[in-house]
């Protein structure tokens, strides 16, 4: 049996409204059912129950209900300042239905877009603190191989005074007779040796809007694979050329020896360090053995590499992102890893691994924010 809540009290000020609801009998707390509307009130006690059809709109943000023993107190923000007639509206019970009908689907619409809202400020918060991670850490290596740097110097710098010391008990050798000193041929004669090139071509087809950023590609990709600035003695001929590096880091890829791989590809960037090919291959490198840090960094520094964007790198983009959104998701970043992997779908859109893992992402997203609300 349904009791009707007939004893209510109301006072009003210009901007807000005091209600008293007044049970007769044990208020059952665990037991109350309260709604509201900018437009509407309800209470649901059982066996109590009472609806409100208010005059004028409230502010809901600011309104508040308290609870007592035998009676609920209600203090409604006016939307706007102005004094009310009556606390109810009249209206006929078909119209009242219609309008409790409108206010649950506005009340269940605003709940999902709080829930949209708070999902996507957990996102943002999780994108900043991998960024701090990341820099951070990043930070750190960098601060660890300038101390590496400074002990090998200081290391050097003693084997150097070592050996330039005499050693007080060194014998001296017998100085070797000189060689006949070999006597140097004529200069030949000077000449000309024309060499023609063939013309270097695109795989895609010339656009005269791109011309300058395809020869600008073209240029940096020829500057990054010159040989400057780090020779060791102990390398080989061969050891020197970055392409051998890379084919040999290839080889040691595909035999699974990925740390063998990671050390030629290291090496190489070391005498390349513009050239996005060697960083792209060393992240899968470190993607195989669990190091989705150093994937991640990898790929990020390959990604700045590969400026400007054009058809020429958009495969090499693709894989960019695509690699870097797995590690992401590896490392429990499931938004970020999801929005790396949605921008390499946009450039690859037939691609249907990309498709299914996108799909995958997002059927994993939507189960952990319904235990989240859960």
């Amino acid at each position: 049996m349904v009791i009707t809540l007939r004893d209510i009290e109301w006072t009003q000020t210009l901007d807000s409204v005091i209600i008293r609801v007044i049970f007769h009998g044990k208020l059952e707390h665990k037991k109350l059912d309260i709604f509201t509307h900018r437009e509407f009130v309800k209470i649901h006690s059982p066996p109590f129950y009472r609806e409100i059809f208010l005059m004028h709109p409230i502010d809901e943000g600011q309104s508040k209900c308290r609870v007592l023993d035998n009676e609920m107190r209600f203090t409604l923000k006016k939307l706007e300042p102005q004094n009310w007639e009556n606390l109810e509206k009249e209206m006929e019970k078909t119209v009242k239905i219609q309008m409790k009908e409108s206010f649950v689907t506005d009340s269940h619409v605003q709940h999902e877009a709080e829930v949209k809202e708070k999902i996507e400020k957990k996102a943002v918060i999780r994108r900043k603190d991998i960024e701090k991670v990341i820099a951070h850490e990043s930070d750190m290596r960098k601060q660890i191989e300038e101390i590496n740097k400074e002990i090998c110097r200081e290391e050097n710098a003693k084997i150097e005074k070592l050996r330039v010391l005499p050693s007080p008990t060194a014998k001296r050798l017998p100085e070797k007779p000189k060689a006949p000193v070999n006597i140097v041929p004529e200069v030949r004669q000077q000449g000309n040796i024309v060499v023609n090139f063939t013309e270097r071509r695109f795989p895609t087809p010339k656009r005269e809007s791109q011309d300058h950023l395809e020869q600008e590609w073209f240029k940096k990709q020829h500057e990054a694979r010159k040989v400057v600035g780090f020779v060791e003695e102990d390398l080989r001929p061969e050891e020197k050329n970055p392409q051998w590096l890379k084919d040999k880091a290839s080889d040691f890829f595909y035999k699974k020896n990925y740390l063998g791989a990671i050390s030629a590809l290291t090496t190489a960037i070391q005498l390349t360090p513009d050239c996005y090919d060697l960083f792209l291959e060393r992240s899968a490198s470190h993607l195989a053995i669990g190091n989705f840090q150093r994937c991640i960094e990898d790929c990020s520094r390959a990604y700045e590499l590969l400026s400007p964007a054009v058809d020429s790198n958009l495969p090499a983009r693709i894989q960019c992102l695509a690699r870097r959104g797995a590690a992401l998701c590896k490392i429990g970043f499931m938004r970020q890893g999801l929005d790396e992997l949605q921008a390499a779908l946009k450039l690859s859109p037939g691609n249907e691994d990309l498709q299914n893992d996108v799909k995958m992402i997002e059927e994993r997203l939507l189960q952990d924010s319904d235990t989240d609300s859960n």
